[in-house]
């Protein structure tokens, strides 16, 4: 009995020393991790005077905003992973498996050129030859170059502007994502996808500049930045905790801003409150990138359009080489994802190579995917100029965007001849 006793008492001793422990005030010290760009950053480290230390758990609050900001992060990717090729192509509904914008994206470039550099590749795409040789800039390079990373990116009607949005924030958010899940190899593969990009796993936000702007048609509020933040809390319902960690990010520099889509705001006195907008966030949130896309013709129509203190580019057409690339991408995401292919990318490529209307057209990325869709769905291109156009305008102006029950454009117009 003599050992029974001896443990009951050495347990009471413990006992007695756990509450002990527990009634002392512990010493509370800031421990902060350097270069993780996330809500763990931050950790409250608690010290007893025995030298014992724990973590503390975390804040409610701050709980709930890492929990909103995940929510938003997978929101985000959501929206931006798979092409809406339904939309353009009503035959494509029954696939259950969508085609991934990653995997068909071709990295876009601006007009704009630069010398060569001695360690770069003579052949290196882009590359105009001569005893000064040039080559295209990257968009990401020109934003990253662009003067405090502010840059107003222009394009006509189908050069990938919003395709651009599109893929940089599935990357950022995807690495984001894989970061606070301390996924090291997931974020460095998210990050490759983004060529040139040197910037980290910024957080995305983005702003759709028609939404915002029926949001400031609609307010009384006359605060730029309050304006902003309404209408990020206001679409970013059920995550809208997400909003102030966002809002903390770009101002740290954790965060990049995006607005999309100058050129679908419409009336002046609107126009004028989104650029105002506009101008001051760029002008508060100095300390990360902000990129504004703009059609080029109503950005040289509009002066209020034209915003300070933003560095302006255009984009390139495809060259040959993205051309190409696009192709065996488009094909190869076809077969991966179980569609019926009667063409093959080389026919194709050959099509476009043997027609120089053909090759003009197919500079701009949604009139080559709109190739691609009728190639791959027919075998071939239409022999005249005008029955391919017709191909792709009954894929876009008959389809896209077309509202559920609801007739198509042309009948909304009333011009159903047109599309006989």
């Amino acid at each position: 009995m003599s050992d029974i006793e001896d443990q009951i008492a050495a347990l009471k001793r413990q006992i007695a020393d756990l509450e002990a422990r527990a009634a002392e005030p512990p010493v509370q010290m800031d421990v902060t991790s350097e270069g993780q760009g996330n809500a763990r950053d931050n950790r409250q480290i608690y010290v007893a005077s025995n030298g014992s230390y724990h973590e503390a758990p975390p804040e409610p609050q701050a709980a709930r905003a890492e929990a909103a900001l995940r929510h938003y992060l997978a929101v985000l990717c959501g929206e931006c992973r798979a092409l809406q090729l339904n939309a353009f192509d009503d035959k494509d509904a029954r696939h259950q498996q969508a085609m991934r914008l990653a995997h068909v994206y071709v990295g876009l470039h601006v007009e704009r050129q630069v010398k060569v550099k001695q360690e770069e590749t003579a052949n290196q795409r882009g590359t105009r030859r001569g005893e000064n040789q040039t080559r295209s800039l990257s968009v990401i390079e020109a934003l990253l170059a662009a003067q405090s990373r502010r840059l107003m990116l222009l394009g006509a009607p189908g050069s990938g502007k919003s395709t651009f949005v599109n893929h940089l924030l599935l990357c950022l958010a995807e690495a984001a994502l894989a970061e606070r899940n301390g996924e090291t190899e997931t974020r460095a593969a998210w990050l490759a996808r983004l060529p040139d990009w040197n910037a980290g796993a910024l957080l995305p936000v983005r702003v759709i500049l028609r939404d915002f702007a029926a949001h400031v048609a609609s307010s009384a509020e006359t605060r730029p930045l309050v304006l902003l933040h309404d209408f990020l809390l206001a679409t970013s319902k059920p995550h809208e905790a997400a909003v102030e960690p966002l809002l903390a990010a770009l101002g740290n520099g954790g965060a990049i801003l995006l607005f999309d889509g100058l050129d679908e705001v419409v009336g002046n006195a609107v126009l004028e409150r989104v650029a105002s907008v506009i101008n001051i966030a760029a002008s508060t949130y100095t300390r990360s990138p902000v990129l504004v896309t703009c059609r080029v013709r109503d950005y040289g129509e509009n002066p209020r359009r034209q915003i300070g203190g933003l560095s302006v580019d255009t984009l390139a057409s495809f060259d040959d080489d993205q051309i190409d690339q696009f192709v065996e991408a488009w094909y190869a995401e076809l077969a991966a994802t179980g569609r019926q292919m009667l063409g093959t990318p080389g026919e194709l490529r050959q099509a476009i190579g043997a027609r120089p209307e053909l090759r003009r057209i197919s500079g701009t990325p949604l009139l080559l995917t709109m190739m691609a869709v009728v190639h791959a769905g027919s075998g071939k291109l239409p022999d005249a100029r005008a029955l391919l156009y017709a191909e792709c305008i009954d894929l876009l102006l008959l389809r896209w965007r077309k509202e559920p029950d609801k007739p198509d454009v042309l009948a909304q117009l009333g011009l159903p001849q047109f599309g006989q």
